[in-house]
């Protein structure tokens, strides 16, 4: 993942006319019809009440967690916030900015 990230941001910096739409997954979670309604206004496609009342309902019938819940801790694979923060705080300053601020 390290080595990922840090493509990505090579990747992001040399490639600006590539048109990108970063989104935050807890706004995602917290918004989700807002947030894909701004990615459709960003890429310009088109987007309709039908479309809206089709993620209402697949929103309604597949909650988060229908499926089972995964959980994790940063301790378990030896790491802290401190540490995250750190290492990609680079990635954080660039991608890491929620629609909402």
């Amino acid at each position: 993942m390290d080595m990922m990230i840090h493509r990505l941001i090579k990747f992001r910096r040399t490639n600006l006319d590539i048109p990108v739409f970063d989104v935050l997954y807890d706004d995602l979670i917290a918004q989700p019809i807002d947030i894909v309604r701004r990615i459709y206004e960003h890429f310009g496609l088109v987007w309709s009440e039908d479309f809206r009342q089709a993620m209402v309902t697949w929103l309604r019938e597949n909650p988060q967690g229908k499926q089972g819940r995964n959980t994790y801790t940063l301790e378990e694979f030896g790491l802290t916030h401190e540490l995250i923060d750190q290492r990609y705080e680079e990635y954080n300053s660039m991608f890491l900015k929620s629609l909402e601020t």
